[in-house]
């Protein structure tokens, strides 16, 4: 049962083929562990002699010079900087997000679609977790498998680049001399390719599912494409002592053409014929055998089972015909006729894995196999063709890479979901993990069976890639689109992690992080980023910035000690910082008196410097008649007024040339130009309490009230002399 999976896999020894894991730190690397079986079943049996002794002496696994390098099976830990790995991510985070969207869509159009007695009854019986079609599931899978194409051939390519500027020939020459950046780019491209091989075999077996449930020509593309045929001499027993003398590459010919068909790469094949001018074998047998290969059965989704097998009958019927009556006794024509005719002696001794004898039998004996009876032919190649070590669950912590690998494919030809999942947990890290059981689940193949905690297989793996995520400090961003697709704890995990992200570490940071806030509707979290980033802002010295980021909290208690400060500041300078955040926020500039002022105030400035004068004038006298802004700002509001005063044109009429008269008077009486003074002198460093002698205050005091007496005459003059012009205008 899936209860019974092993969901601890990060503790686990990784001893093959894992896909990017990221450190506390957000380092990538990559480390191989290459192992590959033999070619014979002899050395197959002493390899895995050899193996048991060294378990049963307590030793550790074969080390990767214990196996010829074929297939490379690889334990990855992420290097820094390596950019192939961190495209494949971001490719696959692109195909996550698209896979939510069609299940969304899937969701919405079953929602509006009408619900009848059958779809109800139905529904009672099928996964919740199904949305998504055959077609879209399979589509998106092909998409997968793209992006990891993709990423290898951009690896080979550059391998080869890289290889030819170190100085060597050719990539597999920087290879043999052991160049260590080569070595790199070769490793994660076996990565790549492993990873890709075991994607594209599970979408076989559970995604991509034909209607009429054949699967020959998907399993046979499947093993063209992820395992080259091997160029090897033809076994002794099916040379006759006729051609004893045969040379050897033409016994490497017929071998090699033998597992092209037996692969059914029947084209191919085709292709390596002996030409009929060749020899009078081949001008007797190529006509039959190169027709029988362009005429082999396909078995196609439009097609039934019964169509295809009565088309396949007839086919085998020619076969034996002509293996009767034109191929016996033509050297390698003869074996061909045997391959096409099944024979099992001919492929047990040519096949060497034993998912190859499961692919030739499927292809040439039992072409009519259903998926879910796979698993017998899989386990019979696997008697007579053993994986490197014995795959019996009491030997799974001594299994080697390749072992394992063999395990996940048996598990996957037998159709055991389950255990693929479970296999896939002790192999690969989060990435590929995370993004196969999320597909596998949206397409209804993966029972969604809660645990213990309340989550689900899909959303333990995506929420654990998630949190590799979001350590790196690259990749950070991508987290939160997996979090969000987790309906259990993906919304606590999104709201702790947005809440750990330090904000301030920089502008661009920060400003990536409220984007995401308000992607993801998080508010109460947007608006503690805020504060955090008013009070960093604030600590600069920076208080446009820090008030910006309060208006945003709508924090009124800073909000007007900021915008105070702010007015005192220009108050004792005479310099305005620059307050076009305040142009954003619109009405919401009211929510304090103080910065509702220090608004009016910037628009005032604003005026001024655009030459709007007239407005400027008005705005100013708004700001005194109702005495919103603060005593202390009145002498500044004042001398602000000069300019205008003194302009060509009259600004100020005679009721507004009162208000501003009254200010003065009102400004000039003994308490508030102490209060005023005291507030100069303190912000000077004058003041009493930091002064060296009650004289030296007393006499800094004087000089400041002289100079403010003389200012407020100047103001007093400006005054009377626009009262008099107004006046004379209004008489006229």
């Amino acid at each position: 049962m899936i209860q019974d999976l092993d969901l601890k896999y990060s503790t686990r020894r990784h001893k093959c083929i894992l896909l990017p894991r990221f450190s506390a730190a957000g380092e990538l690397s990559l480390t191989p562990v290459a192992v590959t079986p033999k070619h014979n079943a002899q050395a197959r049996q002493q390899q895995q002699q050899q193996q048991q002794q060294q378990l049963d002496a307590g030793s550790a696994a074969p080390s990767q010079h214990d196996f010829p390098h074929a297939i490379v099976s690889l334990a990855l830990h992420p290097s820094p900087g390596d950019d192939y790995i961190r495209q494949l991510v971001s490719e696959f985070h692109t195909i996550f997000c698209d896979v939510q969207k069609a299940v969304k869509a899937a969701a919405a159009k079953t929602a509006l679609a009408p619900v009848t007695t059958a779809s109800r009854r139905l529904s009672q019986f099928s996964n919740t977790q199904s949305a998504l079609s055959s077609e879209t599931s399979a589509i998106l899978s092909k998409r997968y498998r793209q992006a990891l194409k993709a990423t290898e051939l951009n690896l080979l390519h550059d391998l080869q680049r890289t290889a030819i500027v170190a100085g060597h020939a050719d990539a597999q020459a920087a290879l043999e001399n052991h160049h260590p950046v080569c070595q790199e780019m070769f490793q994660t491209r076996q990565v790549i390719v492993s990873s890709m091989t075991l994607w594209h075999l599970c979408e076989i077996m559970f995604i991509d599912t034909r209607a009429n449930g054949l699967v020959t020509d998907s399993l046979c593309a499947w093993l063209q494409h992820s395992f080259d045929a091997s160029v090897e001499r033809l076994p002794d027993e099916f040379i006759p002592a006729s051609a004893a003398n045969r040379s050897v590459e033409e016994l490497q010919l017929w071998a090699y053409i033998a597992r092209l068909v037996m692969r059914g790469d029947t084209d191919s094949a085709q292709q390596l014929l002996p030409q009929p001018n060749e020899s009078p074998s081949a001008a007797v047998c190529f006509g039959p055998m190169n027709a029988l290969l362009a005429n082999v059965p396909r078995g196609s989704a439009a097609t039934s089972v019964s169509e295809f097998m009565l088309a396949w009958s007839r086919w085998r019927e020619e076969c034996r015909i002509q293996q009767r009556d034109v191929f016996a006794g033509h050297f390698g024509w003869e074996l061909l006729g045997r391959v096409l005719l099944g024979d099992q002696a001919v492929l047990r001794k040519l096949a060497q894995q034993w998912y190859e004898l499961v692919v030739a039998r499927l292809f040439l004996v039992t072409p009519n196999t259903k998926v879910f009876d796979l698993g017998l032919l899989a386990q019979e190649a696997m008697a007579e063709l053993p994986p490197p070590l014995p795959i019996s669950p009491d030997q799974a912590e001594a299994d080697t890479g390749a072992g394992e690998f063999d395990r996940i494919m048996a598990a996957a030809f037998e159709f055991d979901i389950q255990k693929v999942v479970q296999d896939c947990t002790t192999l690969f890290d989060g990435w590929f993990v995370a993004h196969f059981t999320d597909l596998l689940q949206r397409c209804g193949k993966l029972e969604s069976i809660p645990l213990a905690y309340g989550s689900d297989i899909r959303e333990f793996f995506v929420l654990e890639y998630a949190n590799q995520l979001a350590s790196h400090n690259a990749l950070w961003r991508l987290a939160c689109d997996y979090f969000a697709s987790c309906s259990v704890f993906g919304p606590h995990f999104l709201k702790a992690f947005v809440e750990r992200v330090a904000p301030f570490s920089s502008e661009k940071k920060a400003a990536k992080l409220m984007l995401t806030c308000d992607r993801f509707g998080l508010t109460e979290e947007r608006s503690t980023i805020h504060k955090v980033l008013g009070k960093w802002r604030l600590q600069q010295g920076r208080l446009g910035a820090a008030l910006g980021h309060f208006i945003q909290t709508r924090d009124v208690t800073h909000v007007t000690a900021i915008s105070l400060q702010l007015l005192d500041s220009y108050r004792q300078t005479g310099v305005l910082p620059d307050l076009a955040v305040l142009d954003a926020f619109g009405t919401e500039v009211g929510m304090s008196k103080a910065l509702t002022i220090l608004h009016k105030y910037k628009q005032f400035h604003s005026l001024y410097r655009s030459g709007d004068l007239r407005e400027a004038a008005r705005l100013l006298v708004d700001l005194l008649a109702h005495e919103s802004a603060p005593k202390r700002m009145w002498f500044t509001l004042l001398l602000d007024a000069l300019p205008l005063l003194e302009s060509e044109q009259l600004l100020f009429g005679v009721s507004q040339t009162y208000i501003l008269m009254r200010s003065v008077e009102e400004l000039c009486e003994a308490h508030n130009l102490t209060s005023l003074l005291a507030l100069d002198l303190k912000a000077d460093g004058k003041s009493s309490s930091s002064s060296s002698s009650s004289s030296s205050a007393a006499s800094a005091a004087g000089g400041a009230r002289r100079q403010i007496n003389e200012q407020m005459e100047v103001v007093r003059l400006a005054l009377a002399r626009n009262l008099s012009r107004a006046l004379v205008l209004k008489q006229q």
